[in-house]
């Protein structure tokens, strides 16, 4: 899972959204969340909205 623990205390949740086109690179989605249960919450949510095809853009 790509949540991890900080020095901190707080969590970053990395999560790749994909390749971009043009570049060949692959796009990231980087946020920070205070607590375990946050950081999975907000890892579920991003997941969900990428695979779903939710996003309007990659910004």
């Amino acid at each position: 899972m790509p949540i991890k623990k900080l020095k901190n205390g707080s969590y970053k949740v990395d999560i790749s959204v994909g390749v971009d086109p043009v570049t060949g690179r692959r796009r990231r989605k980087i946020r920070m969340a205070k607590t375990k249960k946050e950081a999975e919450e907000l890892y579920i949510a991003l997941k969900h909205k990428y695979n779903s095809g939710l996003h309007l853009s990659f910004n």
